[in-house]
């Protein structure tokens, strides 16, 4: 299933909606009403625009700013908008000890891009089990000894996941991916 581009109206010029004040890495967005609730609005890179909702609530879009297409990647429930077809869940079961969360699409830790978009390319981190610090309490007590575990997913900048959420070496993949892309 394609996921639903989330502007609807036709604005003239989409691209002028959005400025890139002084302060590093903030983006200004006016007068699209379909991303009304969002703000924080963050440069990824390469036309690339991340947005959290106001409210707080977790929502996360996605904005392609030259071309007009905007995805939401997770709801106000913490669910991850995906298809099934955009994890690789046997790869997930296989190679972790804790990502039962892929399975509800749920993010009760952290998710969010990796780093910035480059040569057309970023990824998704999706944290599944966080380190087992999280865990203890201020005087140390309740740490567990794993280790944090995360899966990615390789993002374009049409804003499709072309690979699938698995455990990866995810900058080996980056840069063998970006070093494919130039030739």
């Amino acid at each position: 299933m394609k996921w639903q581009n989330l502007i609807k109206n036709d604005y003239a010029d989409f691209k002028s909606h959005f400025t890139f004040p002084e302060y590093r890495g903030y983006v200004k967005v006016e007068g699209i009403e379909e991303l009304s609730e969002f703000t924080n609005a963050l440069d990824e890179g390469e036309g690339i625009v991340s947005m959290r909702c106001e409210k707080g609530d977790g929502r996360i879009v996605l904005i392609n700013i030259n071309k007009g297409i905007a995805r939401l990647i997770l709801d106000s429930r913490g669910q991850v908008l995906i298809d099934d077809s955009e994890i690789n869940y046997r790869s997930i079961t296989e190679n972790s000890e804790s990502g039962i969360c892929v399975y509800s699409k749920q993010t009760p830790y952290y998710f969010g891009l990796y780093t910035k978009f480059e040569d057309g390319l970023n990824a998704l981190c999706w944290t599944t089990c966080p380190d087992g610090q999280f865990y203890a309490d201020e005087d140390g007590f309740g740490a567990e000894s794993n280790a944090e575990e995360d899966v990615y997913c390789i993002i374009n900048t049409d804003l499709d996941i072309i690979v699938p959420f698995q455990p990866m070496s995810v900058k080996s993949v980056l840069i063998t991916m970006r070093m494919a892309n130039k030739s």
